[in-house]
């Protein structure tokens, strides 16, 4: 019978086990734990003065028959490469093995110049040039792929740029940014709007006036699913004014969608003029508008 996590055995009067917590059921509980395989913590690959790695203490989580995954221990060690090529270079990969066989349960660190097989969690790639007597004049080439909690925030979930290169007018709404996203449990969103424009004449020039007698403003609706979930109402003038909101919002599990809808709002003191341009690029490297939606956690 499947017993929790942390429940003493059950055991009847000659010791026998009745009911008791298997390996089965913690490699499930720990699945639901974390999003993905990959290095909790330490396990870092250090270079050496010789053609010697040192492993450090730490752990990795490995997906493990399909439905489940474990946790698998990564002891302090010192690793020897072998003989570096006589020409060219080769990568030298260290990944985490964990045996299940019916003569060994043991976890280890493997070096190979070969193909990682599926299913391993690699700490390190290290690119080994001809000829050279040290792993710290080789290169890395890996990204260290980390294990990321059920409830931890995922980062950028999505991202969109309007990079502008129109003139806008007065009476025409723009839907732009444009994107969508996807979460596997319902999550609240922070949705972040970076706006970089400026008042124009119908050609797009902005030496129009000062800088008191251009002010005027624009309006950004915000809309999750199709729906306006916010609406901002930014200043403009004819500076190259950067201006950033934001809003937090509530999402369910699956896929949505998120664009703005921009318009002129006011005027201000002149009348004409009722343009604007959103700036992108260029050798000063502005933004444009930029929509970004980031996770900022399970929805409770």
């Amino acid at each position: 019978m499947t017993t929790a996590w942390g429940i003493p055995d059950l055991r009847d009067e000659n010791g026998t086990i009745i009911d008791a917590t298997t390996p089965q059921d913690m490699q499930l509980i720990i699945d639901a734990q974390y999003q993905n395989a990959g290095i909790l913590t330490g396990a870092y690959i250090g270079l050496r003065s010789d053609l010697k790695v040192d492993v450090y203490d730490g752990a990795v989580v490995m997906k493990w028959n399909n439905r489940g995954s474990i946790l698998v221990p990564v002891y302090r060690q010192t690793i020897t490469l072998d003989p570096p090529p006589a020409t060219g270079d080769v990568t030298v990969s260290f990944y985490v093995e964990q045996a299940d066989t019916a003569t060994s349960k043991a976890a280890s660190v493997v070096m190979t110049t070969g193909a990682v097989p599926a299913g391993r969690v690699v700490l390190d790639k290290i690119l080994v040039p001809a000829g050279t007597t040290k792993t710290s004049s080789c290169t890395r080439v890996w990204d260290r792929q980390y294990a990321m909690h059920s409830q931890s925030t995922l980062g950028s979930l999505s991202v969109a740029v309007d990079q502008g290169g129109d003139v806008r007018k007065k009476g025409t709404k723009y839907k732009k940014c444009a994107q969508r996203f996807t979460v596997d449990t319902d999550r609240e969103v922070n949705i972040k709007l970076s706006i970089t424009a400026g008042r124009t004449n119908a050609s797009g020039v902005s030496s129009i006036g000062t800088v008191a007698g251009t002010a005027g403003s624009l309006r950004y609706g915000l809309y999750v699913d199709d729906e306006l979930v916010k609406t901002f109402e930014v200043g403009i003038d004819r500076r190259w004014t950067t201006v950033q909101v934001e809003s937090l919002h509530k999402v369910t599990r699956g896929a949505h969608t998120a664009h703005v809808v921009s318009e002129w709002a006011d005027d201000g003191d002149m009348a004409t003029n009722t343009f604007w341009v959103v700036r992108w690029g260029g050798k000063d490297r502005f933004p444009g508008d930029a929509l970004t939606v980031y996770d900022a956690g399970v929805s409770v």
